[in-house]
């Protein structure tokens, strides 16, 4: 009698692929791919038109004010240059200026504030604002800049008088170049924070 091997064969995989782990793959790299596009910069190309062929030569005028914070109750405004921009009430303006800042409209003003404490030094710097946020009542960037040795709380104060009133303070009342007024609590919300050199 011949022996013969019953012994099955194993049986092969089935053909089937698990694309799960595939699936999971895809959708993490998706993930990764969208929040990398979300940072992308994406530059605008700013122009002019152009009159009788000729190119301009003329740059836009930028409006630029930072401010310092030094210490708790030390720090500067610095404003400009502020040649050919759109101000209301430009005289006035100009005097004052030149009356309480060192400097000029070509190459920008700046002035040293100092308090005995926190609180007179945000008071003298939110006065300055005010008068600087009524010259360019459509302005609402700045930039505060703060040392090293600033406590935190004084950094958030800083910011705070930057960006807007307190709840005792009255509005400030803001006319346009059109003539038109409005009261408004905010001065320069939108604030770029940046370390003092």
């Amino acid at each position: 009698m011949s022996l013969k091997n019953n012994r099955r064969r194993p049986e092969m995989p089935s053909e089937e692929v698990n694309i799960t782990s595939l699936m999971d793959i895809l959708t993490t790299l998706l993930f990764f791919i969208l929040m990398i596009s979300s940072f992308s910069n994406y530059s605008v190309i700013g122009g002019s038109a152009l009159i009788s062929g000729t190119p301009s030569t003329e740059e836009k005028k930028v409006f630029s004010l930072q401010i310092r914070v030094i210490d708790a109750n030390k720090g500067s405004v610095e404003l400009g240059p502020i040649e050919g921009l759109s101000i209301v009430g430009r005289e006035q303006f100009a005097k004052y200026l030149n009356r309480f800042f060192q400097g000029s409209e070509v190459n920008g003003f700046s002035k040293s504030i100092t308090g005995k404490d926190s609180t007179e030094f945000l008071k003298k710097l939110k006065t300055e604002l005010v008068v600087i946020k009524k010259a360019f009542p459509q302005e609402t960037k700045a930039i505060l800049s703060i040392s090293d040795n600033v406590k935190y709380q004084d950094a958030i104060n800083g910011l705070s008088a930057l960006r807007e009133l307190a709840s005792d303070d009255k509005g400030v009342e803001l006319a346009s170049t059109s003539g038109q007024k409005e009261t408004v609590r905010y001065l320069f919300p939108e604030v770029i924070i940046s370390e003092n050199n």
